[in-house]
């Protein structure tokens, strides 16, 4: 069985009748000659259709609304002891982010903490 023979088979499987194969045949065939076929879209739509899909519809953008983060008081607690605990021992103790990080210096060497709050797990 050649290659025609089994496109042929494929396209019956599909429900086509002998009719609609050979003229799907036909049409391969002049696809493959790079000619068109009668549905293919013309030069004349096929550049109408560039054009209209070029064409950009002017909406309104609405200005971004910059929201402020809320603080987790939790974390912020947590950092606020973790900052009082060091005081005592450490040196140039700095919160540079209010609810997840702490700087300090111990005997020259710097050092940070970060902190994590994990989700809660699924149930």
């Amino acid at each position: 069985m050649n290659e025609l023979e089994k496109r042929k088979n494929a396209m019956r499987k599909l429900g086509m009748s002998e009719d609609e194969i050979a003229k799907a045949l036909e049409d391969d065939k002049k696809i493959d000659k790079g000619e068109r076929c009668e549905w293919e879209p013309t030069l004349e739509e096929e550049k109408a259709q560039r054009k209209a899909t070029k064409l950009k519809v002017d909406r309104e953008r609405k200005p971004r609304v910059k929201k402020e983060k809320v603080l987790d008081k939790d974390k912020v607690l947590v950092i606020n002891l973790i900052e009082k605990a060091l005081e005592g021992t450490c040196e140039n103790i700095q919160v540079p982010k209010a609810e997840g990080q702490v700087d300090f210096i111990l005997n020259g060497c710097e050092y940070s903490l970060k902190l994590t709050k994990h989700r809660a797990p699924k149930t």
